[in-house]
Formats: structure tokens, C-alpha cells, sequence
């Protein structure tokens, strides 16, 4: 157990594991529970904790602390009880706008199923984080000019965490 407050970083690390170590087979399960058309969905190739980076490959998740909500009520020396809001995001690319479309719906499916009602503990078991995604978005869908005629589209989940650490 740690001695100071992991916060943003503690909880911000723990997720991008999580999704690091339970993405695959979320993927798998959506497109075996969907079906036709097949589409091609791989793992994260990067992970970002910041918004707007200058280069990267599709598809990237993005795990994004909006806020933190200290729960004055519930204060104790040495620990925390509090809510996270962060918005997990998946961008995605593909030749065909429809077949982007839905492939942004499969990895909407495989990350909800990933985040929803799931409890993440750290291996000392000093940060617990317990997740519920209440609003899903997506964007456009962008034609990248760029990237040889491919379309883009992004997939936006905001999750509640509950935030509770020792120290």
C-alpha cells in the first residue's frame, strides 16, 4: 500500500490495463454475437491519456479523466471515496463508411462490455474503482484524404467510477 494518493494517474493506469488486458475477448464475443457482415476488429494499436495527439494508428482508445468529485460527506484521514467521470473513446478507420459504422457499433458493444458494472482493483488492493457507463456518442464519420481514401469515426463512452483508495 502506498503512502500518498494515486488519484488521476493511479486510476487513469488502471483502466488503460484493464482494457489493455479484456479488450480481445470483448471483440471477439461482439462480432460472434453480431455476425454479418464480418468486420475487422483488432486490439488498440495505441493508448492515450491526453486528448488530441499528433500521430496514431486506428484503431486508438483514449481514457480521458474529465473530473473528480470529492465526496465532502464521506472524508477520512488517509483515504479516498470519490467520483471519477472519464470518457473512454475508440477511433476507428476503414474503407467503407458502412462497414466503419458498424464496426465503431462493435467496439461500442466490446468496450461497454468491458466497462459497465466492472470492479478494477490494483495489485496491492490500495485503489478500487467500480464503473458504470451512462451515455455512449459518436462522431461523423470523417473521409482521411490523407490515409489513402479511408473514413474515420469515434465512439465515445462517459463512465462513472467509483473511487476508493487507501494510503
Amino acid at each position: 500500500m502506498s503512502n500518498y494518493p494515486q488519484l488521476a494517474e493511479g486510476a487513469s493506469n488502471l483502466i488503460v490495463s484493464y482494457i489493455q488486458a479484456n479488450i480481445a475477448s470483448a471483440l471477439d464475443t461482439a462480432q460472434a454475437n453480431v455476425g454479418a457482415p464480418i468486420v475487422s476488429l483488432e486490439n488498440p494499436r495505441d493508448y492515450f491519456i491526453y486528448e488530441q495527439p499528433q500521430a496514431y494508428e486506428c484503431p486508438a482508445c483514449f481514457v480521458i479523466l474529465d473530473d473528480t468529485d470529492f465526496k465532502v460527506q464521506d472524508r477520512k484521514p488517509n483515504s479516498i471515496n470519490a467520483e471519477d467521470r472519464f470518457n473512454i473513446a475508440i477511433c476507428v478507420e476503414d474503407q467503407d463508411a458502412d462497414l466503419l459504422t458498424r464496426k465503431a457499433w462493435r467496439y461500442q458493444s466490446a468496450l461497454f462490455s468491458v466497462m459497465n458494472g466492472t470492479t478494477i482493483v490494483s495489485n496491492d488492493n490500495s485503489l478500487v474503482l467500480k464503473s458504470w457507463v451512462y451515455r455512449s456518442r459518436f462522431s461523423q464519420v470523417y473521409s482521411m484524404k490523407e490515409s489513402g481514401g479511408k473514413f474515420r469515426k469515434e465512439v465515445l463512452l462517459e463512465c462513472n467510477i467509483a473511487h476508493f483508495e487507501n494510503f
